[in-house]
């Protein structure tokens, strides 16, 4: 982990790779019991690769204050808000898009391709990590805090096709909500990195926001005690969505506020 004036940044990566097809084919195909809790396991609770070292647990207990850096059209501006709105029944963490005098706790910054580990830089100093981050870097997740969430920067190119920016805006929101890291384990997964065309966010996706973000699961909670909510969290979204026709409205939660 980095250390920046005493403040906790996880720095997260998508990146273009090797085309792999994922292990299941539609949106609606759902991971075994036991897949979708080793990846909580490692995206959710710490110990993980992708700089998710810590064994505790870190998520938004507050509501989001959205804002845009070099919007290029009104169509980055509806990614964004598409993508919260997925976010927000999930999750039960309101947002909302002050005005520009506004203070804001959460920014997506697009930027040019090649400028990308610039404005990373500028926006947190420069470090020996983002020195090494790799030519094919297309987004970037800067959430910081400790226990909860307080900020977090989102950066994503905006020289690449809509449906790649889609996919990136989507797939950092989760990293920078508390699913730290990646996983080769099931498709179609938003974090599920070998071959980004095939990305979606899906009923496995939202199964694991879901369970991050469940009341009996609560910010700064150690591993050991989050993975034992994590277990029966899973096993009963997993059996209510059978019993449902995978009708993800049954995972939605209640506003917090």
């Amino acid at each position: 982990m980095t250390h920046i004036s005493k403040v906790l940044i996880v720095f997260l990566v998508l990146l273009v790779a090797a085309c792999t097809t994922p292990q299941d084919a539609g949106r609606d195909s759902l991971a075994s019991e036991e897949d979708l809790f080793r990846i909580f396991a490692r995206l959710g609770a710490g110990f993980g690769k992708d700089d998710n070292a810590n064994a505790w647990v870190r998520k938004w207990v507050s509501p989001v204050r959205v804002s845009l850096v070099n919007a290029r059209s009104p169509d980055d501006e509806q990614l964004v808000r598409a993508a919260f709105e997925k976010l927000l029944p999930l999750t039960g963490i309101p947002h909302e898009y002050p005005a520009k005098t506004g203070r804001t706790n959460f920014v997506v910054h697009f930027v040019k391709h090649a400028d990308l580990k610039q404005e990373i830089d500028k926006r947190v100093g420069s470090s020996g990590k983002y020195k090494a981050l790799p030519k094919g870097t297309l987004c970037f997740a800067l959430p910081r805090g400790r226990n909860n969430i307080g900020y977090a920067d989102i950066f994503v190119a905006n020289d690449i096709s809509d449906k790649i920016r889609e996919i990136c805006v989507l797939h950092e929101m989760l990293h920078a909500f508390g699913l730290i890291g990646h996983h080769q384990l099931f498709g179609p997964s938003i974090l599920f990195h070998k071959d980004i065309s095939q990305q979606q966010f899906s009923l496995n996706d939202r199964i694991l926001l879901r369970t991050l973000y469940d009341p009996s699961i609560s910010a700064g909670m150690p591993r050991k005690e989050a993975l034992l909510a994590a277990k029966t969290l899973i096993a009963r979204f997993r059996r209510d969505l059978l019993a449902n026709g995978l009708k993800d409205d049954v995972l939605a939660q209640p506003l917090q506020w």
